[in-house]
C-alpha cells in the first residue's frame, strides 16, 4: 500500500483504462555508458539513468501519456510562476480548511496477464474516513478504512498486490511550501468536454522533497519518488486530474513502474460555502518482474465526519 512522509497515493472527464500507459522499461535493458577510474585497467559499465518528464520534448511526452493528444503546447514559460501560485493557493486552502470527511469506498484489485486480461480480481466496500491529523501540518491526513459497523475493515490484498491509498493528499506536491522540491514545467493548455486546463509536468528532485512515496508489500518497503502532470483549471485553477509514475531508477528491482490517474470532482457539503475537490476515481497500475496489476477506486456519497470515538490505530 502507499503511505507518504507527513500522511503524503460531477466527473469532468472518464479515464480510460487503454490510455494508462506501458512502463517504459518494462522487459528491457537499460542501455550502459563506459567510464575509466585510474584504479582499473578496463572500462566500469554503469547504466544511464533516462530523462525525467522535465527533459523530454512534448512529443515523447504524448508518447507516455496518451491523453494528452490535441493539446496545444505553450510557447514559453511565462504564464508558469502564475499558475503555480494561484494552484499553490487553492491546494493551500484546501488543506487549511480540511474537515474530516466519509465517503463509500470501492476497490477492485486486478492481477493481468500479459494481453491485459483479467486473471483474478477482487471487490471491496468501505466507509473510507480522511481525518485531520493532531499534528500540526496542514497537509497531514489520516485515512481509515471501516466496516458498516464503524469498525476497522479487514482488508484482502492480491498476491503480490498493494492496497493503495493517500489519494486526496496527492495535491500536496503543489503546496507552497513543497513545490520547491520538485522542478515544474509548462506544457500547453488542453480542451477538455468544453473547459479548457493549463497541463503542468513536474519532476520531484530526490535530494530536496520532503514529500515522499512510500510502497510496502510482500517483498519489503520501498521509498520513491514521483514525476507526472498536473491539470489545472484555467478559470479557478484548481486541480482537476494527476497523473503520476515513478521517477527513472537504473538499479535493479522487483517494482518496475507505478503509474496513478487521480480524477478529482467538486463536492459541496452543507454548512461550508467553500466546495472541495475530492477523488472520484483512481487508477493505479504497478508492474513489477512477476507480473501487472491493477487497483480501481471508485468514491462517492462523502459526508462531514463525526464520531463521539477515538480511533485507535497503529503507524505504519
Amino acid at each position: 500500500m502507499i503511505g507518504r512522509r507527513f500522511c503524503i497515493h460531477p466527473c469532468l472527464f472518464a479515464i480510460s483504462l487503454s490510455q494508462i500507459p506501458a512502463p517504459p522499461h518494462a522487459g528491457i535493458a537499460l542501455p550502459l555508458t563506459a567510464t575509466y577510474s585510474p584504479q582499473q585497467s578496463g572500462p566500469v559499465l554503469k547504466a544511464v539513468v533516462p530523462p525525467t518528464i522535465i527533459e523530454k520534448s512534448p512529443q515523447e511526452i504524448i508518447q507516455d501519456f496518451p491523453q494528452l493528444e490535441g493539446f496545444e503546447p505553450a510557447a514559453d514559460q511565462s504564464e508558469l510562476p502564475m499558475i503555480l501560485k494561484k494552484a499553490g493557493d487553492n491546494v493551500n486552502v484546501y488543506f487549511h480548511n480540511f474537515v474530516n470527511i466519509s465517503a463509500q469506498e470501492e476497490v477492485v484489485q486486478e492481477r493481468l496477464q500479459p494481453d491485459g486480461k483479467v486473471d483474478e480480481s477482487h471487490k471491496q466496500k468501505f466507509r473510507y474516513l480522511l481525518v485531520r491529523s493532531a499534528r500540526k501540518i496542514d497537509f497531514d491526513l489520516n485515512e481509515y478504512r471501516m466496516d458498516k459497523k464503524g469498525r476497522p475493515a479487514e482488508q484482502k490484498v492480491l498476491r503480490g498486490g498493494t492496497l493503495t491509498k493517500g489519494f486526496a493528499s496527492m495535491p500536496a506536491l503543489l503546496y507552497p511550501d513543497l513545490q520547491a522540491g520538485s522542478r515544474f514545467a509548462l506544457l500547453g493548455r488542453q480542451d477538455i468536454e468544453g473547459r479548457n486546463f493549463f497541463v503542468v509536468a513536474f519532476a520531484q528532485v530526490p535530494t530536496l522533497s520532503d514529500f515522499k512515496e512510500k510502497i510496502v508489500d510482500d517483498l519489503g518497503a520501498h521509498t520513491l519518488f514521483l514525476q507526472g502532470l498536473v491539470w489545472i483549471d484555467s478559470t479557478n485553477f484548481q486541480i482537476i486530474r494527476m497523473s503520476t509514475q515513478l521517477l527513472p531508477d537504473p538499479s535493479p528491482k522487483p517494482l518496475l513502474q507505478q503509474t496513478t490517474v487521480i480524477t478529482f470532482e467538486q463536492v459541496h457539503f452543507e454548512g461550508i460555502s467553500t466546495p472541495y475537490w475530492l477523488p472520484q476515481e483512481v487508477v493505479v497500475v504497478t508492474d513489477r518482474t512477476d507480473g501487472r496489476l491493477r487497483n480501481l477506486h471508485r468514491y462517492s456519497d462523502y459526508k462531514l465526519y463525526a464520531s463521539q470515538t477515538k480511533i485507535i490505530y497503529q503507524p505504519e
